[in-house]
């Protein structure tokens, strides 16, 4: 039988890190995994798939990276992911990652994009107030392939041992083990009630490195059995209708998002993901996490030269704004108007302040009227 959630506000509670006590004006909810664990599937996602919430968990991901945390140096790196540049590694008990390059990397090389990354978390440092609490993995380090060193190699899969350059930034955590509870019960097409098929799926090492795509671009995906995971998982407008998410709230934050990377970073912010992920709290305690709104993957990103005719910076702005993986977390104008307005409000407000910070001659209003023409042209 589900029971309502207790959640706490209290400013006395256990203190947060300098990220999260920093955003003095949200009211955080903390939330114990033990309660959720007997809440109905709908309820958790609603209270824990916001910015607003801190989990506290003692699965066994967090208790072994708690435990591990001042012995990361012998641990061996594990593949959580990859993306079109490299492949990315996690070592328990660390809150950074490495990306390692491809050897057969079609694309930018991982040294251009850890260069946009930096751009970009350096735009929003420079513009952190006005980002809506969206947050940019802070990029630490790029590692020539020359200076990387066998030791390290020799901690990699057998598979990856060869030299190639890499980075490391912050990590990203997974949404904790409660909440990835309620989204297979939730979203799992089929009979969940079965406890050994819960455990596998829990279990399944994709399924462990959970982050939630917020995608206010598409209004709903179908999901087989066979091919179901919850890494990235996409939360579609209809998903975060029914949980009843703050999608304006999400919407806006990525409006602001879009105009620090254009405004300020001065890149196109092609193929740029927006995730539900989890960090950290005080003195990097794994137990507790904070979720927040990522930006990330840079690897396709382009630079745009603001001193081109507005023409020419218009046309490359919105030419990549209306590609098909960037329209995936954009809201569109017609189709989900209310969320648009939220968008193009955020975007238009943020904008405008870099813009007469940084002096550039442009009117983002301008911009935004010819995003929504354009945007029309590629309507099915």
């Amino acid at each position: 039988m589900s029971r309502r959630l207790q959640t706490s506000t209290d400013e006395s509670h256990e203190s947060v890190d300098s990220d999260v006590a920093r955003d003095g004006h949200i009211t955080w909810k903390y939330l114990r995994a033990a309660e959720l664990e007997d809440t109905e599937p709908n309820e958790v996602l609603q209270r824990s798939l916001t910015v607003r919430s801190i989990i506290t968990t003692y699965s066994s991901f967090a208790t072994r990276s708690q435990r591990l945390k001042d012995r990361v140096d012998i641990q061996n790196f594990q593949n959580i992911g990859a993306g079109s540049q490299g492949t990315v590694y996690e070592r328990l008990g660390c809150t950074y990652v490495n990306k390692k390059e491809m050897s057969n990397n079609p694309g930018q090389s991982l040294q251009t994009e850890f260069e946009m990354h930096q751009r970009v978390w350096d735009a929003f440092a420079k513009y952190g107030e006005l980002s809506g609490d969206v947050r940019v993995p802070q990029p630490y380090d790029f590692i020539p392939k020359g200076l990387l060193s066998p030791e390290v190699l020799s901690r990699m899969p057998e598979n990856d041992r060869f030299p190639s350059d890499m980075a490391t930034m912050e990590r990203i955590l997974p949404l904790p083990k409660v909440v990835r509870k309620a989204m297979i019960r939730r979203f799992y097409p089929g009979d969940c009630n079965d406890e050994h098929l819960m455990a596998q799926l829990l279990d399944d090492k994709p399924n462990k490195h959970c982050l939630a795509r917020v995608y206010l671009g598409k209004e709903t995906m179908t999901r087989a059995k066979e091919t179901f995971t919850l890494r990235n998982f996409p939360l579609t407008l209809k998903a975060m209708a029914e949980l009843g998410l703050d999608m304006g709230q999400f919407a806006a934050m990525i409006g602001n998002a879009y105009a620090i990377m254009h405004w300020a970073a001065t890149i196109t912010g092609d193929d740029v993901e927006f995730v539900l992920g989890t960090s950290t709290t005080a003195n990097n305690n794994f137990q507790q996490r904070a979720i927040h709104l990522y930006l990330l993957d840079f690897g396709q990103c382009e630079n745009v030269d603001m001193e081109e005719e507005e023409e020419d910076v218009f046309q490359t702005l919105k030419g990549s704004m209306v590609l098909q993986q960037n329209q995936l977390y954009l809201p569109h104008p017609r189709r989900s108007t209310a969320l648009y307005q939220a968008w193009e409000s955020a975007y238009l407000s943020t904008a405008r302040e870099i813009i007469m910070n940084e002096g550039l001659p442009f009117d983002p209003e301008k911009f935004c009227q010819e995003y929504e023409e354009y945007l029309e042209d590629f309507d099915p």
